[in-house]
């Protein structure tokens, strides 16, 4: 029974990793944490439930992540366009693009690389009601009812912190 208890930490050894915060100006050096000499190793960027966060706690590598997905998003909604309405591909942006663009939003939302996810939004909303590329969108998401990045941050920073 032994035996097997140190096979599984073995195994468990090479999931577990540590982190250690800092600025983007400094550096600390590795602090060694082990048991019976097996040894953790230091990462610098983690995937944690879903969000990937850095030992400056930069969300850049997180939106890099997320914006794949988000194009996938626009994708699909300029695939589909021709065949379903308004309402239909209203109905698709909040399952899939809004969806990705929520989750966690308050930790990377204030984030500066967070235009980007607003470029794919303002894309998403042009893809939905058929407009160019280079139109206006303040007006087109009054119109459907959807609102911008900074203020679905907002919206959830203060339900969620302020109390």
């Amino acid at each position: 029974m032994v035996y097997s208890l140190s096979i599984i930490f073995k195994f468990q050894k090479k999931k577990t990793q540590y982190m250690q915060f800092m600025t983007k100006n400094t550096s600390v050096d590795d602090i060694p944490i082990g048991y019976n000499n097996m040894f953790i190793s230091n990462t610098s960027n983690i995937k944690f439930i879903g969000l990937v966060i850095t030992n400056s706690l930069s969300w850049k590598d997180h939106i890099t992540q997320l914006t794949p997905k988000l194009c996938k998003a626009c994708y699909v909604l300029t695939c589909i366009r021709p065949f379903m309405s308004q309402d239909t591909l209203k109905s698709v942006y909040h399952s899939y693009f809004h969806s990705l663009i929520s989750y966690g939003i308050i930790l990377w939302g204030n984030s500066s690389n967070s235009l980007h996810v607003f470029q794919l939004q303002k894309r998403a909303i042009r893809i939905i009601t058929g407009t160019r590329p280079r139109d206006s969108c303040r007006g087109l998401f009054k119109k459907l009812g959807i609102l911008p990045l900074v203020s679905v941050y907002t919206l959830y920073f203060a339900i969620h912190c302020v109390q």
